[in-house]
């Protein structure tokens, strides 16, 4: 599996509009692509920064994902109970050592590969489904767009 580099963002003056355009919510909350590679998961941060290890819980969760590899984007953000984002908490999450897992949830938005599938050609509905049925077969039910709620917490 690779690390995709992330394209920056750039500030549109109207909001697309179409058949050929899916909007989503934006989250405050870090980027992240999740890459599983067998039982080995790895979290990256948009500028490529490696913090698997911080986060145990989230890990053991895309592990047993049912399949052998995947690559998933999105947004690692700290919620509270009404589901609101906050990003000033959690930057101070991150900053420790061992950030408090039961607020955090990955809000999941693209699977680009699949075990041996580069779904990258797949228009971004087609990849909204298989991510759908690879969340719903490991017990979570993941609107597009929304947050993935594991069996024992969010991921």
């Amino acid at each position: 599996m690779w690390l995709r580099k992330h394209k920056p963002l750039r500030l549109a003056e109207r909001r697309p509009s179409g058949k050929h355009w899916l909007p989503e919510p934006k989250c405050d909350g870090f980027r992240f692509q999740i890459i599983k590679d067998g039982s080995a998961v790895r979290f990256y941060s948009r500028h490529g920064a490696y913090d698997t290890e911080r986060l145990p819980g989230m890990r053991k969760a895309f592990a047993e994902l049912p399949a052998d590899a995947a690559i998933i984007d999105g947004e690692l953000c700290l919620v509270d109970l009404r589901g609101e984002a906050h990003f000033w908490q959690l930057m101070s999450q991150m900053r420790s050592r061992w950030p408090d897992e039961n607020r955090l949830m990955f809000l999941a938005f693209d699977l680009s590969h699949q075990d041996s599938a580069d779904l990258r050609s797949e228009t971004l509905t087609q990849r909204k489904r298989a991510l759908d049925r690879l969340c719903r077969g490991a017990g979570a039910l993941p609107p597009p767009g929304r947050g993935v709620r594991g069996r024992r917490g969010p991921i």
